[in-house]
């Protein structure tokens, strides 16, 4: 039985999380990137948008990464999205003068994978987190 003081623990600990995502969103600056860091870019998955990688992204930054995380449009097919996708990547390796590490989640690691291929010149690494390389039932809802 899970105690309550364990819950309200968690119930800040989310408040505290939701609190600063709603300033990092409200604000909408972005920091300039230290170009003696790595840079990573995050890709959400299917129905999300790129605050459901603000914890990962956190954490990369605090372990030394550049982290841009952008949103995109998810019901676009794959390739629209993949062409929409590589002018911002494009502009983020010409302002810092080299590769990105792609980091994607479920779509997004299929656009990343997709990105890598179309412009190797602009991409280092690829991480895909659980990419539907076999597709999904909701993919072919859409």
């Amino acid at each position: 039985m899970v105690s309550l003081s364990i819950l309200l623990k968690e119930a800040a600990q989310v408040g505290h999380q939701s609190s600063l995502l709603v300033k990092s969103l409200l604000n909408g600056s972005e920091s300039e990137f230290d170009l003696t860091l790595e840079t990573v870019i995050g890709l959400h998955g299917y129905s999300a948008r790129r605050f459901t990688l603000s914890g990962l992204g956190h954490h990369l930054e605090s372990s030394g990464f550049n982290v841009r995380l952008i949103n995109y449009d998810f019901w676009n097919r794959i390739d629209k999205t993949t062409s929409d996708l590589i002018n911002p990547v494009d502009d983020i390796t010409q302002k810092i003068g080299r590769k990105v590490k792609l980091l994607g989640h479920s779509q997004g690691g299929i656009l990343s994978i997709d990105i890598a291929q179309q412009r190797p010149d602009l991409v280092q690494t690829v991480i895909a987190l659980g990419p539907p390389l076999r597709g999904t039932q909701t993919a072919y809802l859409n």
